[in-house]
C-alpha cells in the first residue's frame, strides 16, 4: 500500500495520501490544504476542550486541524469504514504526534450491524472521497472498485456513546447516508445538543433540513469552493474552476449563538420544502 501513497507538509501538518486522488490529493500536492474554507468555518464553533466527532473521516483532513484546534483536554473521534483509507488516517495521526484522537474502524448508521463493503483500486485515479456505503448509489462514480475484494465492517450507532461527558461538535460527511446516521443518535443528540456539519446534497436537501428544523435545529446552508485563493502554498492556478462543496451547519435553538451568515457566507434556511436557497446557491455555483 505505500507505494500507492505521498506525503506532503502543509497547512496543518504532515500528510499521507493516495497518490491517484484526484481531490484530496491533488490538493495536498498543490496547495498544502484541502477545503479549507470549509474547515475554517467549522473551527468558529469548537474550542479547547471540546469533544468533536469526524464522522467519515477519510485520511483525516479534518481529523488533524480539529484534534490541534481542541487541545490535549479535548478528544476526537474518528470513524472510517474503509480498511486501507483507516490505515492511511492512523498513519497522519502518528506523523503529527496527536494523543487526543481516538480512531475507529467503522461505519455510524441507524442500527448496529455488519455490512460488507466493496474495496477501491486505489491504483487507478479516483476522487475516493466520494465512496459511499449506501445501496442506493454507485461507487463506480468515485473510482474502480475491485468488486472480488470485500471487507467486513460493524457498524455502530451515536448512541452508543452516550455515556461520554460531553459532545460538542458532529460533523458528518458520510455520501448520502446523513440522515441515517442521525437517526442512531437521536438520544445523543437530545442529551448534548452539538453543533451539526453536515454534507448536504442535491438528492435530498429537503429531507436533512425536515429532519433537523423536526428537532429543533436551526439549519443553514453553507457553500464554499475547493480552491482557496489564500491557500498555503500560495499557488494561484486553481484547478477546481468552480467546484463546490455543500453542507449544512444545524444549531439547536436552546443555544443563544450569534451567527454572522455575511462574514461566514452561509445563508439560514427559510423554507424546508421548496428552498429557494438552493436554488440561489446553484445559479452561484453554476450547476
Amino acid at each position: 500500500m505505500d507505494n500507492l501513497l505521498d506525503q506532503a507538509k502543509g497547512r496543518h501538518g504532515i500528510f499521507k495520501f493516495f497518490s491517484n486522488d484526484v481531490h484530496m490529493g491533488t490538493a495536498l500536492k498543490k496547495y498544502g490544504e484541502f477545503s479549507e474554507i470549509e474547515l475554517s468555518i467549522i473551527k468558529k464553533f469548537i474550542k479547547p476542550g471540546d469533544y468533536v466527532f469526524d464522522i467519515g473521516a477519510n485520511i483525516g483532513l479534518l481529523t488533524v486541524p480539529f484534534a490541534k484546534t481542541i487541545g490535549n483536554n479535548g478528544k476526537v473521534f474518528s470513524f472510517e469504514p474503509q480498511l486501507f483509507v483507516y490505515d492511511v488516517l492512523k498513519k497522519n495521526i502518528e506523523l503529527n504526534n496527536l494523543i487526543n484522537v481516538e480512531t475507529f474502524h467503522n461505519g455510524i448508521g441507524s442500527k448496529k450491524t455488519q455490512i460488507m463493503i466493496d474495496e477501491m483500486d486505489f491504483s487507478k485515479t479516483g476522487n475516493f472521497g466520494g465512496f459511499t456505503l449506501s445501496n442506493k448509489y454507485k461507487n463506480s462514480n468515485c473510482g474502480t472498485i475491485k468488486y472480488t475484494n470485500k471487507n467486513i465492517v460493524n457498524i455502530l450507532k451515536l448512541d452508543d456513546f452516550i455515556n461520554l461527558p460531553k459532545c460538542n461538535l458532529i460533523k458528518i460527511d458520510v455520501e448520502l447516508m446523513e440522515i441515517d446516521v442521525l437517526k442512531g443518535g437521536e438520544k445523543l443528540l437530545k442529551k448534548f445538543k452539538p453543533i451539526l456539519w453536515l454534507e448536504n446534497h442535491q438528492s435530498y436537501p429537503n429531507d436533512l433540513n425536515e429532519y433537523l428544523l423536526q428537532r429543533d435545529y436551526t439549519p443553514y446552508w453553507c457553500a464554499t469552493r475547493l480552491f482557496n485563493p489564500d491557500n498555503f502554498n500560495l499557488d494561484n492556478q486553481n484547478v477546481f474552476n468552480n467546484m463546490t462543496t455543500l453542507n449544512t451547519l444545524a444549531i439547536h435553538k436552546s443555544y443563544e449563538i450569534d451567527i454572522d451568515c455575511v462574514s461566514m457566507g452561509i445563508t439560514k434556511v427559510t423554507n424546508k420544502y421548496t428552498p429557494v436557497e438552493v436554488a440561489r446557491i446553484k445559479v452561484l455555483l453554476n450547476y
